[in-house]
């Protein structure tokens, strides 16, 4: 019969598992706990114990949680289990190293569980609280979170978050002069409303999510490069777009070009068709542009097509109904200093867009767009903007694939913007309206009262405006509604079938 008080490691190893006690064994320390309050309360707490473990494991740990183990493996090797203490001063030195590192942290699963023990007068140099302490360690090495696919992002201090969809931190990049989001967090996004230096997508089309990062202003990942980053954060690939340039006309941009990914975005023409990642590189401050699609796997460039001026836009629509996705870009063409809206079958990319006579590009063949259109300036434009031409400033897809966009009738400066229209297009890319902005009207207001205008902006004006949209028919732009008579469609061919 117990006479003493049961030793803590006894207590530990009969709150863990009592069946590691024979069945006399077991009615002894029933009997001394009956009539011992102190050996009850402390092999309660050893209970608590573990089950707050028990309970905490359940709950991922965080990327810190990780690199905290790793640390604290590296430093104590005595925590291991293949390892044993060899002396109790030993032991004690582990686990005072474990609550060490981790408490500074408070971290979910450490303060849950180490703020227990450190309040609660059970701790022991017993060998089960090395095991415990190892345990965890390596849960945080090896336990993933219950759901470790990237589903949204911010950056925070020149650091990329990525979150899954319980808003879990999955890893972190650092990411040099990055815009910080603040509080915001980010799905995929193909920043219309300004650019954006990082995408959360199924590149692959294999259901789990990439992140596609780019260069952060004259940060620590080029301007000129797209890296593609696996869900668990290793990187797959990096893209330059190179030290290459293009001739249009007299203007000679091969001579040292300053690459800037300005949109990148992803296409799945039909659910049945691999995924495509399209990338749009500019010469920088000037143009022109090129449109590239890289390979999924390798980063590696398939297709490439070259135009006189800037993308703003780009986004992916069903224009026709059916059922299969056109790629539909917007931006400015620079040698007829006017917005313009570009259709392509993304299958087929390749060769030049349309320029003013003097300007045709060397070395490349004639672009395979399906249609071609420039928007055209308003008098407002010509009247106050310093600037001779306007852009698409932003593009929006309807469920039905309406594709509805707005221009820029560009800015006087930074502060000062005249606005813009509004067009939606039918599933032929003719214009089905076209609407004046309220900044516009402002400007317009204004520039009428100053006598710089005569017009009246009313329905006659709106007319005009949309007769004056002009469409390329793969030799001249026309008035008439036209498909590019250069445009090929791409050859019907099933890929490999995604789910």
């Amino acid at each position: 019969m117990m006479t003493d008080h049961i030793p803590e490691k006894t207590l530990e190893r009969f709150a863990l598992d009592i069946t590691l006690f024979d069945a006399e064994a077991k009615s002894q320390i029933r009997a001394h706990l009956d009539r011992c309050a102190l050996c009850s309360e402390n092999l309660g707490r050893w209970r608590t114990l573990y089950e707050n473990v028990a309970n905490s494991l359940q709950s991922p740990p965080s990327e810190r949680d990780r690199a905290l183990a790793r640390k604290l493996a590296g430093r104590r090797r005595l925590i291991l289990p293949f390892r044993k203490p060899e002396l109790p001063a030993a032991t004690e030195q582990a686990i005072d190293t474990y609550f060490e590192t981790i408490e500074l942290y408070r971290r979910p699963l450490a303060q849950r569980i180490v703020r227990y023990v450190v309040r609660h007068p059970v701790r022991t140099a017993s060998g089960f609280s090395i095991t415990l302490a190892a345990a965890l360690a390596l849960f945080f090495l090896t336990h993933p979170p219950a759901d470790s696919n990237p589903y949204e992002y911010k950056v925070l201090r020149s650091v990329l978050h990525v979150y899954n969809k319980e808003k879990q931190e999955l890893w972190q990049k650092h990411v040099e002069s990055c815009e910080d989001d603040s509080l915001q967090t980010y799905l995929n996004k193909d920043g219309e409303w300004g650019r954006r230096y990082v995408q959360v997508v199924d590149v692959d089309g294999d259901g789990r999510n990439e992140v596609l990062v780019t260069g952060c202003l004259s940060g620590n990942i080029s301007d000129g490069s797209l890296l593609c980053f696996e869900s668990d954060g290793k990187l797959r690939w990096q893209h330059s777009m190179g030290d290459s340039g293009i001739k249009f006309g007299a203007l000679d941009f091969t001579l040292e070009p300053n690459w800037q990914v300005g949109k990148f975005l992803t296409v799945r023409r039909t659910p049945r068709d691999k995924p495509q990642i399209f990338v749009a590189v500019q010469i920088s401050p000037s143009w022109p542009t090129k449109l590239v699609e890289l390979d999924a796997a390798t980063g590696n460039q398939k297709q490439e097509y070259w135009h006189a001026g800037g993308i703003g836009s780009m986004v992916s629509a069903d224009i026709d109904g059916d059922g299969v996705l056109e790629l539909v870009i917007g931006g400015l063409n620079n040698t007829f200093n006017s917005a313009c809206v570009i259709v392509f079958d993304p299958r087929v990319i390749r060769g030049a867009g349309p320029t003013a006579p003097g300007f045709e590009p060397q070395g490349t063949g004639p672009g395979t767009e399906k249609y071609y259109l420039l928007l055209p300036r308003s008098s407002v434009g010509v009247a106050l903007s310093p600037r001779p031409y306007n852009n698409v400033k932003s593009m929006i897809v309807s469920d039905k694939g309406q594709v509805t966009l707005q221009t820029e009738e560009c800015r006087i400066n930074q502060e000062s913007w005249i606005g813009g229209f509004v067009y939606s297009f039918t599933k032929e890319m003719a214009v089905s309206y076209v609407v004046a902005n309220d900044p516009f009207v402002v400007s317009f207001q204004r520039a009428k009262r100053d006598g710089l205008i005569s017009d009246t902006l009313d329905t006659a004006y709106y007319q005009r405006m949309k007769d004056a949209v002009r469409y390329w028919d793969g030799g001249k732009f026309v008035s008439k509604v036209t498909v590019n008579s250069l445009y090929t469609p791409g050859k019907e061919k099933q890929e490999t079938v995604y789910p």
